[in-house]
């Protein structure tokens, strides 16, 4: 279950992964792939969680559209294992442009160590048009946490 929160006009969301053995690589960490996996469930919280009734369920547009992937830079810092349980995906907005984010986020183990952090480029997309689109004004608000 995603946990929604407003702290000093942040708006964050974390999705909480349980760890299964096919998130393990040989080497019993958790699979460099599975990040990206785990790190886009939090995401896909972020950008569709204030609009639709299920942000998980796939193809949901936000009011006024879509937003594709661009750019992912992750960054790992300690190793998840089996014996971890679960971890912790966070995703909040570091930047906003006029037609794109960039949406910071992190996974956390159950100790409150920082396992991996990243960033995520995401541009707001015109699925008709295809092509890069304004972010609208619920966006904004949203995204923005005002």
């Amino acid at each position: 279950m995603g946990i929604v929160r407003r702290r000093m006009a942040r708006y964050e969301v974390s999705h909480r992964h349980e760890l299964t053995a096919e998130d393990m690589d040989d080497f019993g960490h958790l699979n460099q792939a599975r990040y990206h996996h785990i790190i886009g469930r939090a995401r896909r919280r972020f950008l569709f969680g204030p609009f639709v009734p299920d942000p998980m369920a796939l193809d949901h547009p936000t009011p006024n559209g879509h937003f594709v992937l661009a750019r992912v830079e992750l960054d790992y810092h300690r190793e998840v294992v089996m014996e971890d349980g679960w971890v912790i995906a966070r995703a909040w907005l570091e930047r906003m442009g006029s037609k794109s984010i960039t949406v910071a986020n992190d996974v956390v183990r159950p100790d409150g160590t920082v396992a991996a952090s990243g960033l995520t480029i995401m541009v707001a997309w015109d699925p008709e048009a295809r092509c890069a689109r304004e972010i609208n004004a619920p966006e904004r608000a949203v995204y923005s946490g005002t």
